[in-house]
């Protein structure tokens, strides 16, 4: 061969000439997404309840001892009331004793 001639390109995929079976239009496009199996997910009510009430807790950005405190005591108010109490700047202890206290409150008030 000399310098005048080339050699042409022949594609092993569909036989033209002008690309090779890298850059070959009618190339397979591989599948590479992964296959993904659903699985139902049951929660008994319990469970989901508490999630529901972690999710309070984190909407009113309440301390996790404080709710554990609130869980302990039988949820005596609403997370709200929780929030509300923590605005009004008591301490952490204050919290606790209002969340023990509170279903006994017509006893001392």
């Amino acid at each position: 061969m000399d310098n005048l001639t080339k050699k042409k390109t022949t594609c092993s995929i569909c036989g033209k000439i002008g690309h090779n079976k890298t850059t070959c239009p009618n190339k397979p496009i591989e599948d590479t997404r992964e296959t993904y199996i659903e699985e139902k997910i049951i929660i008994e009510p319990r469970k989901d309840k508490l999630i529901l009430d972690l999710l309070d807790r984190e909407s009113y950005d309440i301390k996790g001892s404080i709710f554990k405190q609130w869980l302990i005591n039988k949820r005596p108010c609403k997370l709200k009331e929780v929030r509300y109490i923590l605005d009004k700047g008591l301490h952490t202890e204050s919290i606790k004793l209002y969340l023990e206290l509170i279903n006994e409150i017509n006893e001392y008030y």
